[in-house]
């Protein structure tokens, strides 16, 4: 991804995860990231910026992103399951 500045490696911060977005803007994500597609969001490391996101991609791998190109959405439980099922988590 154009945009992302590290790939997740270490240990990550506490919170409930996984958490689900909207794409809203995908501009210099193009081949990674889809607008209107969900996608999961994971814990942050401990040193990750506020402004960002760690998102789980079209390959499979969790990079930042800033939060501005997503929405957060409430998904239902069976949906989660067949989302975790189709995206491995990093």
């Amino acid at each position: 991804m154009a945009n992302a500045s590290s790939k997740s490696k270490g240990r990550r911060a506490s919170g409930t995860y996984p958490q689900y977005v909207v794409c809203i803007n995908n501009t210099g994500n193009e081949a990674s990231l889809d607008l209107g597609k969900i996608y999961r969001i994971v814990r942050p490391l401990s040193g990750d910026p506020p402004s960002m996101v760690r998102v789980i991609d079209n390959e499979g791998e969790d990079y930042l992103c800033n939060r501005s190109q997503f929405v957060p959405v409430n998904v239902p439980s069976r949906a989660r399951k067949a989302i975790a099922a189709a995206v491995p988590a990093a």
